[in-house]
């Protein structure tokens, strides 16, 4: 039976989204990941720890990129897609399946 967009995919990490939320947030992470590994980074951290400080312009790409409000806050849905997909530290940090096996 196939899944439809309204649907709950459960993530790596326990956490529920819609399935329409993961392909629109995963494909964002894997542009922002091809395109500027320094934002990507960022929002790894970020989601990791919502006190991270953020270096450069990272905040206005990522808020130019939908992943951020204006004030730097990521909202729980990204996060929660954020850190089931990302794997790894520092310049080895990578995407991978966020879905749950």
């Amino acid at each position: 039976m196939s899944r439809g967009p309204l649907d709950l995919v459960e993530l790596r990490t326990g956490a529920k989204v819609f399935e329409a939320t993961l392909v629109a947030i995963t494909a964002g992470l894997e542009d922002l990941l091809r395109a500027n590994f320094t934002a990507f980074y960022e929002l790894v951290e970020i989601a990791r720890n919502p006190n991270h400080k953020p270096f450069g312009n990272a905040v206005t790409v990522l808020h130019e990129r939908g992943l951020l409000d204006e004030d730097g806050q990521m909202h729980d849905t990204i996060r929660d897609v954020v850190l089931a997909s990302a794997e790894g530290e520092g310049t080895r940090l990578c995407l991978v399946n966020p879905v749950a096996r």
